[in-house]
């Protein structure tokens, strides 16, 4: 006899998803004007682009880790989905950039925004991943017992 498994709808916290998308995408651009008025002043070095690196990492990185804190389960999912959401909200200011006529797609590096969209996901699947470990172990009862003398047991 074949046991049947029950189909369980996805469920996505798309709240969550979408609130981390939003606040990850302004503290990046906060970093990131930050970094750019600093880098005008100052001119160009190696400690600008370390910092664009992470300024583009750990806002996402706490957006994932965010998205895991109240969810149960598709820890790795909702950080994708932060990423990818983020991703839209990028293009949607670069057309609105583009459409402004401040820019040229010419002035727009290919590769870097391409680099730069999957970092974003892998910040935030890497957040989502760490917050869904530690949702994981707050669930699970221990597995050892204290006995009257002070000491513990084990349970198979």
């Amino acid at each position: 006899m074949m046991a049947t498994v029950e189909a369980r709808p996805m469920k996505i916290n798309w709240k969550r998803v979408v609130f981390a998308a939003i606040w990850s995408e302004l503290l990046f651009y906060a970093l990131w004007v930050t970094n750019a008025l600093t880098a005008r002043y100052t001119g160009p070095s190696r400690l600008f682009l370390i910092a664009a690196i992470f300024e583009i990492l750990i806002p996402f990185f706490l957006g994932g880790l965010w998205v895991a804190r109240k969810i149960e389960s598709r820890f790795i999912l909702h950080g994708v989905l932060v990423g990818i959401l983020a991703n839209i909200l990028l293009a949607i200011v670069v057309a609105l950039i583009l459409l402004s006529q401040h820019a040229s797609p010419r002035d727009l590096n290919i590769f870097f925004g391409f680099l730069l969209m999957a970092m974003k996901i892998i910040g935030a699947v890497a957040g989502s991943y760490v917050g869904g470990k530690r949702t994981k172990l707050e669930i699970q009862p221990s597995r050892h017992t204290l006995t009257n003398d002070g000491g513990s047991t084990s349970e198979n």
